[in-house]
């Protein structure tokens, strides 16, 4: 329910599948305002030499926490400002991913990501040869036996629509206190810094972020608040959004989503208030994203 009307926001179809003890099928279908698409559709490849793992097909990228993350799972309604102003949407592309665990100590947890896709994101362009090239790293560090620590750094680079580069340098940050198995708080942060080339020998950059924090008080409810502004490519004009969200789980299989948001327009434009619902149901088993 948004803008005073009834929307039929998304269905989803996945069909997933272990190919061989060496191999993994992933197909995720999404029918959104009258399209059928296929979101993600890749093959994991889980023993190459030296401990590497691939992913060949279309997915999104790992361009920080939640851009790899399926709306249904976020806990507020829409998408974010911080990857609709970067990108258009999400980053999301066709082409070969691959992941490699770093050496860990303690409790640590590293993963060194590589990417090369194609894809017409906002702040890249599809209309040549050239690639989008992405490099992911993260850790993960349990500082007690009840938190979590997670950091990533990204890089991305391509051609824009300029026929210039445009680099992207992101942080993600997050912080999981969980002392019971049905409570838990959540504190999540990214941020990026885009530099882009408007022609040649001239340079534009713009930077957004978000701040999200969440609380589970028991195994059917959250709520939390949210803070996101981002600033379009090249030096544009920041849109922000101020939004309270509250999440309703009677089971594993349904939820409904509230949130309150106030829209700040970019260049001085006209503010919106916005109240949204969302209503969702999962059938059958669904797999399990990553933490």
């Amino acid at each position: 329910l948004a803008r005073g009307r009834f929307n039929f926001k998304e269905a989803e179809l996945g069909i997933q599948s272990v190919v061989d003890p060496f191999s993994r099928a992933d197909l995720l279908f999404a029918f959104e305002n009258g399209a059928f698409d296929l979101e993600e559709g890749y093959l994991t490849l889980f023993a190459l030499p030296g401990g590497w793992q691939a992913k060949l097909g279309r997915f999104f990228g790992r361009f920080g926490k939640f851009n790899t993350l399926h709306t249904h799972v976020y806990p507020f309604v829409e998408d974010l400002f911080f990857h609709s102003q970067i990108f258009g949407e999400r980053l999301r592309g066709e082409g070969v991913s691959l992941s490699h665990e770093t050496p860990s100590f303690g409790d640590n947890y590293g993963e060194v990501v590589l990417e090369m896709v194609h894809d017409n994101a906002v702040s890249f362009t599809r209309a040549g040869p050239n690639p989008i090239w992405l490099t992911h790293w993260r850790n993960f560090f349990e500082p007690g036996d009840d938190a979590g620590l997670d950091t990533g750094l990204t890089f991305v680079t391509g051609e824009n629509f300029t026929a210039q580069s445009t680099n992207i340098y992101a942080v993600n940050l997050g912080y999981k206190w969980k002392p019971e198995s049905n409570r838990w708080l959540m504190l999540q942060a990214e941020s990026s810094l885009s530099d882009a080339g408007t022609a040649p020998g001239t340079r534009a950059k713009s930077s957004g972020y978000f701040v999200l924090a969440s609380y589970r008080p028991d195994r059917h409810n959250e709520f939390g608040a949210l803070w996101d502004p981002a600033q379009a490519p090249a030096g544009g004009a920041f849109a922000s959004k101020a939004g309270l969200f509250l999440v309703h789980n009677p089971s594993e299989f349904t939820y409904t989503k509230l949130q309150v948001n106030q829209i700040f327009a970019p260049m001085g434009g006209a503010s919106e208030k916005q109240v949204l619902f969302e209503v969702g149901f999962v059938m059958g088993p669904h797999r399990v994203h990553t933490y």
